[in-house]
């Protein structure tokens, strides 16, 4: 039998999508903060810091997709 080689395309990401995208880590990146900067608890602190920063790389993702 022979070898099936499988080539997945890429087709680029419409340009709507990529602005949802920083739109959505924008807010989520600010909101992070804001509820951060309440928080005295420290494990809530945490996971507020760490909703902050998913925030910033989906910001950085929707940029690269538009670059």
């Amino acid at each position: 039998m022979g070898r099936t080689r499988v080539v997945a395309g890429w087709l680029p990401a419409p340009a709507a999508a990529a602005w949802t995208l920083i739109a959505i880590g924008g807010l989520a990146a600010v909101l992070g903060i804001a509820f951060a900067f309440a928080e005295n608890y420290l494990k809530r602190l945490l996971a507020y810091c760490s909703v902050e920063n998913i925030g910033v790389i989906a910001i950085g993702t929707g940029g690269a997709v538009l670059a």
